[in-house]
């Protein structure tokens, strides 16, 4: 009995020296759920309005100074995993350097307005980020920690276009893209990684035939379709079979993943996960081993920004570079942005380039004279 008393009295002891923090304390009201802010480079340029909060009201009026201070960047890419860079400062401006919070109220009576434009050297693939931190407040009133700044995420929209490829021939008409070049077949087996991601627009079906499949990836070991009367999304690992892991929107542009990490095989759709698998045995890529398309269908489908990984992409990497990629990237094995400007469109049968510079181009097979090939404008993000 004598022991459970002392227990309970070094208990409440403990507790006594955990006593929360009520203190006033300021924040970005933008950045409660998470730091990071996205601004939408249109057109060469964007901006974002921002302003602060208190925890509690402020018996009289408190000045809340902001900085842009890159300093806290190399900490927090290591703790977050991220890659940010600040933008330059000739690329950014701020329509004030403070905000003031009214006696009697907890928020801001102004907002400050981030400006980006873009500038010379600008890179799609580079993440981007104006990083602004509460520097002072006039009463002496700390921040919040972890909201206390903001990184202004810059994310470009990018205006291209893409093949639609619209399967009129036959409803048993393989109608697709597939890799045609004579560089080396790349092998890999269960101890190494690989990524597959890009995005498709499944337009619709206009034949009836429900059950045939348009093919969102095959090769490397899979076998990625979507059913044209359903919607549900099928995918083959190795010798594993898998139905119904996911459904894709008609007429909304999606990104996929394929992620093969030694052995572990994820599906992500949007990025969200949809499958977790294994796969085994050595897997090949190459002349052959490598299509996009209809597969024994009339569906018609959209593609756009399709790329090989030689690495196990993270969930953030896949969200960070949806829209584009920096074609050097010495972890790319193969990229084919689709668009009009990186394929050779004479001829009947359509060629889209590999942009690495590996020689893993994609033909158009059969001749466009079979398939009813359409460009349509893509914006990403949309």
């Amino acid at each position: 009995m004598r022991y459970t008393y002392y227990l309970i009295v070094l208990l409440l002891c403990w507790g006594c020296n955990k006593v929360p923090d009520h203190s006033n304390k300021v924040y970005f009201t933008q950045a409660t759920g998470s730091p990071v802010l996205p601004l939408t480079l249109d057109n060469g340029a964007g901006k974002i309005d921002l302003t602060v909060s208190t925890t509690y009201t402020v018996p009289g009026d408190v000045s809340v100074s902001i900085l842009v201070d890159s300093s806290y960047l190399a900490a927090y890419n290591e703790a977050n995993h991220t890659t940010y860079e600040a933008v330059p400062a000739s690329a950014m401006t701020l329509s004030a350097s403070a905000v003031t919070v009214k006696g009697g109220s907890a928020s801001g009576s102004n907002v400050i307005t981030v400006t980006v434009k873009e500038w010379p050297g600008f890179d799609n693939s580079k993440q981007y980020t104006v990083p602004l931190k509460i520097a002072s407040t006039s009463n002496g009133m700390g921040g919040i920690p972890g909201s206390d700044i903001a990184l202004v995420r810059v994310i470009k929209v990018i205006n291209s276009d893409a093949p639609q490829l619209n399967i009129f021939d036959t409803p048993y008409t393989d109608g697709s893209y597939t890799v045609v070049s004579t560089a080396p077949t790349y092998t890999y087996n269960p101890g190494s990684q690989i990524t597959i991601e890009g995005r498709f627009k499944y337009t619709g079906n206009t034949s009836g035939f429900t059950n045939w499949f348009g093919c969102i990836f095959s090769g490397a070991g899979f076998f990625f379709v979507i059913n044209q009367g359903t919607s549900d999304l099928r995918i083959h690992v190795g010798s594993l079979q898998f139905s119904a892991i996911g459904q894709a929107a008609p007429g909304v542009w999606h990104h996929f993943a394929i992620v093969s990490d030694r052995g572990n095989c994820l599906v992500y759709l949007d990025e969200k996960k949809l499958l977790n698998t294994t796969i085994s045995g050595d897997n090949t890529f190459g002349a052959g081993a490598g299509s996009v398309g209809s597969h024994a269908g009339t569906v018609n489908m959209a593609f756009a920004e399709y790329r090989i990984w030689k690495t196990a992409r993270t969930p953030r990497e896949l969200a960070s570079n949806v829209c584009a990629a920096n074609p050097k990237d010495p972890d790319l094995i193969a990229y084919w942005p689709m668009d009009k400007a990186n394929t050779d469109q004479t001829g009947a049968a359509h060629q889209t380039r590999d942009v690495t510079g590996r020689g893993y181009d994609m033909k158009l097979n059969p001749a466009v004279g079979r398939i009813n090939l359409t460009w349509i404008p893509v914006k990403c993000p949309e």
